[in-house]
């Protein structure tokens, strides 16, 4: 009975399981990825990309994802870019520059900043560079009530 009560919460990880159905998750925008991911990114919760080096172009991997969730919510964070971000490249992608905000701090103020925004409920989607976060702060990202997808990209 336990086992079939488990099976009907995704969310809930048990260490026997490794594989954990998603039943939430927001389409990549890239057919060939949501087919690797079961459907696309997930709907909340914090997302790594481990990237050899910045600028490489792995904004393309994750902004119609991000323009997806813009329709849903007031704001989407891009904290501590390693560079410029284009804001026609933003708005090509269908972002409105109105409901963009870019940090330009180090990272450790970038994650105060982006978890009280997330918070507030004015910010759903958040992408932050910099090292991997720590479980901790992963956590923070992914406590209740909150319903957010937040990108690290390392």
């Amino acid at each position: 009975m336990l086992d079939n009560l488990l099976a009907l919460h995704s969310g809930i990880w048990t260490a026997n399981r490794l594989y954990q159905p998603r039943t939430h998750s927001r389409p990549s925008g890239h057919a060939v990825l949501d087919e690797k991911l079961d459907g696309g990114w997930p709907e909340s919760g914090v997302v790594e990309l481990r990237l050899p080096c910045f600028g490489i172009g792995e904004l393309r991997l994750i902004l119609p994802a991000v323009a997806r969730g813009l329709k849903e919510s007031e704001l989407t964070v891009f904290a501590a870019p390693p560079g410029d971000l284009n804001p026609l490249a933003l708005c090509q992608a269908g972002l409105d520059l109105e409901k963009v905000i870019v940090l330009d701090t180090p990272v450790s103020s970038s994650l105060w900043c982006v978890e009280q925004a997330m918070k507030s409920g004015c910010c759903r989607t958040a992408v932050l560079w910099g090292d991997a976060l720590s479980v901790t702060q992963a956590r923070s990202f992914n406590s209740p009530p909150l319903k957010t997808t937040a990108c690290c990209l390392c």
